[in-house]
């Protein structure tokens, strides 16, 4: 028993939780992924890149700062080990399931505590997220410790165990921050008595990010500017409740903030700040919301169901794929499907049980709450997990106890759980659709990447097979097999279909179908091709691209005033793009001697 009480269950839930996820990072190394970072790593990873090589910081940060400035600042010791750089997460997951075993000793006692931590170290999403160039890792930890720190601070009204809890709300803010209502209702909870010290310790934490955003970049953030487009993407008439394509920005992450500056600025015909350019996109997503009823009380219910639901709710991390690649993913049992329903019933048993335990159902409520007016992924569900954990070990706990003295509540919170089972897994709403990039294809860009086309091109492959109405595989499989000078004819039909399937990105796959019928000779067909990118491509460098390919095939011609033309029209749009040197050689070698 005192082992169960004491330390030594710590002891014992951190050696499980380290070996799991040590010997996921390992799997996961076999992977071309492991050092090629997609979509939100890769933003990450550039935006430490940056930071390390160029000493640049956003005059306003997009996106919350906290993680890629650690990154960053990890990236100046490790270099590129890409090992290194993702074992800080694997470290904070295992502190992470030590901390939920604190908490739910905190609440309840050790037995209850040993599951809680227990269910948090075998949780899969949590497994896998950990050991990615992501933030939620950190996220999940540091909000956590603010937690357990804030209900430690209501046991001891010292001013410095206000402060250090104040402190640890506030890195749970800049590392996320829509944990900003959690660090309200703390506040609240604790009272007159306690809160000063608490507060003061948050906004020590929070000034140095404002007063960056407002000295650099003449605004007023109080941590990130991302608020505004989140709140569009989940409200606009491609909305599904998870994330989705909008109208008009691109979902990818590295292009997301100069889109919604560029397309704001077009549509105000002024430059704007990042607060104004948000200010812009929630304006729109709420003129949306309130004008088209029917749909947001549809991606409401949605949105709660996702929230709820105990699929992994993937975006653009294909999570269903993970059980193909990773070989300790499929024996991990814990995920939202228990978490969730033994959760939700540990909290209506507790509801009169403690304060602490009813601030921790009101912390779970506010996190739901608060996600709800932009869009559910799982990625975003990892915080919720300690909370869900504790409860959860409540119920599973009290449950085999009053089985084993056969209670007749005990009975009836089985068959309420069985509900819940049932209703909480439900096949609908699309929770469980497949994901603009699922992992097949990103395992194809990654062997791309890496110059093996055979082994690309079998995930491409296997990317259709899994998911047959996928465009981006289409794309990518057509332009390397035209790379490769592989079934030119089969290359245009990928993409033509590509084409038809996904109409949002067809400036992209204009270009590709253009440097197919290069390959094939063909050049009225890549100008033409061109022409039908240029008329809905949105950002320069696709412009360039597509001037690029039109001077190519201008060559084809023996043009050499349309093939100058272009090529002007491409270093206009991108001087610094990616054919940028070619483009500078040619018009060179056509001005002569």
């Amino acid at each position: 028993m005192r082992m169960i009480e004491g330390w030594g269950a710590a002891a014992g839930i951190a050696m499980v939780a380290l070996a799991i996820r040590l010997a996921h990072l390992f799997d996961l190394s076999r992977l071309p992924l492991f050092d090629r970072p997609t979509v939100d790593a890769a933003l990450y990873v550039d935006f430490a890149r940056n930071f390390v090589e160029k000493g640049i910081l956003p005059d306003v940060f997009f996106k919350p700062p906290l993680y890629p400035v650690l990154l960053s600042l990890l990236s100046q010791i490790v270099g590129d080990n890409y090992f290194l750089l993702r074992l800080p997460g694997v470290l904070l997951g295992t502190l992470t399931a030590v901390l939920v075993w604190w908490l739910a000793r905190t609440v309840f006692d050790g037995r209850i505590a040993l599951v809680a931590g227990l269910l948090y170290a075998l949780h899969a999403p949590a497994v896998y997220f950990e050991a990615e160039l992501l933030e939620m890792g950190l996220v999940t930890c540091l909000q956590t410790a603010a937690l357990l720190l804030v209900l430690h601070s209501a046991q001891d009204p010292s001013r410095l165990q206000g402060w250090v809890a104040g402190v640890a709300l506030g890195l749970g803010c800049i590392a996320r921050p829509t944990f900003l209502p959690i660090a309200l209702l703390s506040l609240l909870w604790l009272g007159k008595r306690r809160w000063k010290p608490v507060l003061l310790g948050t906004l020590i934490l929070i000034a140095p990010v404002t007063l960056h955003n407002a000295w650099h970049g003449r605004d007023f953030v109080l941590i990130s500017s991302n608020m505004g487009v989140n709140f569009y993407i989940g409200n606009n008439p491609m909305a599904n409740g998870r994330i989705n394509a909008t109208p008009e920005l691109h979902v990818k992450p590295a292009t997301l903030e100069r889109q919604s500056t560029r397309l704001a600025q077009q549509a105000m015909q002024r430059r704007m700040r990042p607060s104004e350019v948000s200010r812009f996109w929630f304006d729109k997503g709420l003129s949306y919301a309130t004008t088209e009823p029917g749909h947001t009380l549809e991606l409401w219910g949605r949105k709660i169901f996702y929230a709820l639901h105990g699929a992994a709710v993937s975006d653009n991390e294909d999570l269903s794929g993970l059980r193909r690649y990773l070989r300790l993913q499929p024996w991990l049992p814990v995920g939202m499907w228990l978490l969730v329903p033994l959760g939700i019933l540990g909290m209506i048993a507790t509801r009169q049980r403690s304060r602490e335990a009813r601030f921790l159902s009101w912390c779970f409520v506010t996190q739901v709450v608060v996600a709800l007016p932009f869009f559910i992924v799982e990625r975003f569900r990892l915080a919720w997990a300690p909370i869900l954990a504790v409860f959860a070990a409540y119920a599973l706990v009290r449950g085999f106890e009053g089985l084993r003295q056969r209670h007749a509540g005990t009975v009836r919170a089985t068959v309420g759980l069985a509900v819940l089972l049932v209703l909480l897994n439900l096949p609908v709403w699309g929770v469980r659709d497949a994901v603009q990039f699922d992992l097949d294809y990103k395992m194809g860009y990654a062997w791309q990447q890496k110059g093996d086309t055979q082994a690309a091109m079998q995930a491409y492959r296997q990317s259709l097979q899994n998911h047959p109405n996928g465009a981006l595989a289409r794309n990518a499989l057509g332009y390397l097999m035209a790379e490769n000078s592989i079934d030119l004819d089969q290359a245009v039909q990928l993409i033509e279909e590509a084409l038809k399937l996904d109409p949002a990105h067809t400036a992209n796959y204009a270009e590709s179908l253009a440097f197919v019928h290069l390959q094939r000779q063909d050049a009225a067909a890549a100008l033409q091709a061109c022409q039908r990118g240029l008329a809905v491509a949105a950002s320069r460098a696709t412009h360039a691209g597509l001037h690029w390919r039109r001077s190519q095939a201008f060559r084809l011609l023996d043009d050499p005033e349309s093939e100058r033309d272009a090529l002007q029209q491409a270093l206009r749009r991108a001087p610094a793009g990616s054919h940028a040197a070619e483009i500078q050689q040619r018009l060179q070698e056509l001005a002569g001697p």
